[in-house]
């Protein structure tokens, strides 16, 4: 079966994609369940969802006992992304909360910089920072009305950085299984979609993202 959209369809599972995934911190934000409880269901319904595409499309999971260990290390940081992002919704509101947990874009620089010796651009640079201004503004009035706005940002950020790191685990895993599984492919595709809007013209800081998938 032929896995790859032409740019039409591409182009509208991407709003699709966007538009569930908006949805989702405003059904987290109405849902009365502790942010750990959330996350965990959450990941027991992908979970069955990625279980059932792997064997539709006749799939193989990873064997390499490295590349288990890896993936394991990738759901455990994806399992703290979500339970931090929940808790920053519920503390600042699902519309800051998904903006800082897109802040994912700050450690995957920060990644790539250190891993893989990635350089940044004028352009990236002021990217960032033009990134951060806009960020601080935002804060800046949720801090002075909100007496949770504190921890709802360090969770907010903290998401970013666990998505990050999630994202980092996957191609490691990939890397030692040295076959591209469908797993991988779906997540990183959507990971993909999910940044396009907002870096791109950030490419060269996801290179160690892009290569060998």
């Amino acid at each position: 079966m032929n896995l790859y959209l032409n740019s039409k369809s591409a182009s509208l599972g991407l709003i699709v994609g966007c538009v569930l995934f908006g949805l989702g911190s405003i059904i987290v934000s109405t849902v009365s369940l502790g942010a750990y409880a959330v996350a965990f269901w959450r990941l027991i319904i992908a979970s069955a969802i990625f279980y059932t595409i792997v064997k539709y499309f006749n799939k193989s999971l990873p064997t390499n006992k490295k590349a288990k260990f890896y993936a394991a290390l990738s759901g455990f940081f994806l399992a703290y992304d979500l339970a931090l992002w929940h808790e920053s919704i519920y503390a600042i509101g699902p519309g800051i909360s998904t903006l800082l947990n897109s802040l994912q874009i700050f450690w995957l620089s920060f990644i790539g910089c250190v891993l893989y010796n990635e350089k940044q651009g004028a352009l990236g640079i002021l990217s960032l920072i033009l990134a951060t201004l806009g960020v601080a503004l935002i804060a800046y009035p949720e801090l002075n009305s909100n007496t949770n706005a504190i921890w709802g940002f360090i969770a907010g950020i903290g998401s970013g950085g666990c998505l990050a790191i999630s994202m980092l685990f996957v191609k490691k895993s990939q890397e030692a299984q040295k076959d591209k599984y469908l797993f991988v492919d779906v997540y990183l595709k959507y990971q993909r979609c999910h940044l396009a809007p907002s870096c791109k013209h950030h490419h060269r800081q996801s290179k160690f993202l892009s290569k060998k998938f």
